[in-house]
């Protein structure tokens, strides 16, 4: 199944509650102000401010989709990514954040990552992917 396939799967066949998120970043003024867009939007919103927070937040909180950023300050969040992946499965939509100017040189897609989206997040393509589980467009988009 492809990454856009799991994402709309696992986005839709949660919707009968709502969709599960939880957003990654160490930057809190970027994580409070995303997850409560996402919460005025009906998603069910958790945040994580690093690696270690996150594993936990998503072992409790069993989300559909985690929002992390590449570069976190306890670890690499390809790393981060590749550890939940391999916990969690790929149902698991993982969506890394970054706000590096070139997606394709950052080289953050892998096997583990389902899409990438550079800051600042153009928060109605976002929301279209969440609440839809439509199909992502190209990273570099």
């Amino acid at each position: 199944m492809s990454a856009c396939s799991r994402m709309a799967f696992a986005l839709q066949t949660s919707m009968d509650d709502r969709a599960r998120v939880v957003v990654v970043d160490d930057d809190a003024d970027f994580r409070q102000t995303l997850a409560e867009s996402l919460r005025l939007d009906g998603l069910d919103v958790r945040t994580a401010a690093n690696a270690a927070e996150a594993m936990a937040v998503v072992q409790e909180h069993r989300p559909d989709c985690v929002l992390i950023d590449v570069f976190l300050p306890d670890a690499d969040g390809r790393e981060l990514a590749r550890g939940l992946r391999n916990a969690h499965g790929a149902a698991l939509v993982l969506i890394a954040i970054t706000g590096a100017s070139s997606v394709d040189s950052l080289d953050a897609r892998s096997e583990a990552i389902d899409l990438v989206m550079r800051k600042p997040v153009d928060i109605h393509r976002l929301r279209k992917l969440l609440l839809r589980g439509s199909a992502p467009a190209p990273a570099g988009a």
